[in-house]
């Protein structure tokens, strides 16, 4: 894997660069940093800043990163740099903060989640102790791009050698306004519960995986709340899920569950954009449904 993080001066950049590193050891990748100056900004910063961004790589597994510096707009130059590279993965520290109205993940975590071509990690905090991936959760609604986003996010779990939870929210059921029989509510919980189970299932057969290495979660909520809060739980390594934008619309938007997974989560979240496994690469096998001989 081809993996390109994105450096600035902050702590949550440092972050990205540890989980970086991770993956790329985990992985045998190959790891780039990235730092894009203005045009005010000395070359001789920007370097001592890579310098340092490389030695916290090699400190965590990256022995061989290299790193860029880009002058111009920061979202242009990384993309750009991104696809001359060929990456498969961007990853980006962002400075969101829990218990406000927005997701604020900055303009440029903001932006590449929406315009990259390829999976983003948005990397919120990370433990100095986090030395592995996983396991990895991955939620799903049971739509297109949900399914998309857990076949990836089977593919990586694979090649990482580590679990994938696949978890459903169950939505809480309220009685019909005048229902009279206190059975009904039980009857349409226990039928949405079997069908969920059934479909989780189904998915757990396309994606290749034996069974040790794969399990599923159903809980009952909010869907952010309960993806955060079994993260939380089984100490996830990683959140791997989808947009919920239509496909051939611009992600003007990301969904609003992926945006307060990402202002809560406890751990990295890769968000992977519509068609992730079509465009080649990295994660073409993440399009088929057979574990790859």
């Amino acid at each position: 894997m081809r993996i390109l993080a994105a450096v600035d001066e902050s702590e949550a950049s440092r972050g990205a660069v540890r989980f970086g590193a991770v993956l790329t050891k985990a992985l045998g990748g190959r790891l780039t940093l990235v730092h894009v100056r203005s045009r005010s900004e000395g070359s001789t910063d920007a370097q001592a800043l890579l310098r340092s961004a490389e030695a916290d790589a090699a400190k965590w597994g990256a022995e061989t990163a290299t790193g860029r510096v880009e002058v111009g707009a920061p979202v242009d130059a990384i993309l750009r740099l991104g696809r001359k590279i060929k990456t498969d993965m961007l990853i980006v520290g962002t400075h969101g903060r829990a218990g406000v109205a927005r997701l604020f993940l900055g303009s440029v975590a903001e932006a590449l989640t929406k315009r990259a071509p390829w999976p983003v990690g948005v990397v919120r905090k990370l433990e100095d102790s986090s030395a592995g991936v996983g396991p990895l959760l991955a939620p799903t609604d049971f739509s297109e791009g949900a399914s998309q986003a857990i076949r990836a996010a089977a593919l990586l779990a694979r090649r990482l050698g580590t679990r994938l939870v696949l978890l459903h929210v169950l939505p809480e059921v309220v009685a019909d306004k005048g229902d009279v029989d206190p059975k009904a509510v039980q009857r349409a919980t226990l039928a949405l519960r079997r069908d969920a189970e059934s479909k989780l299932h189904s998915a757990i057969e396309t994606l290749g995986l034996e069974p040790g290495e794969v399990n599923s979660s159903l809980v009952t909520g909010v869907d952010a709340v309960g993806i955060v809060h079994v993260a939380k739980a089984i100490h996830a390594g990683c959140i791997v899920m989808g947009t919920r934008g239509l496909t051939g619309l611009p992600r003007a938007l990301l969904g609003s569950v992926t945006d307060q997974v990402l202002r809560h989560a406890p751990c990295p979240v890769v968000v992977v954009p519509p068609g992730v496994g079509r465009k080649g690469g990295w994660w073409r096998q993440a399009r088929g449904s057979k574990k790859e001989s």
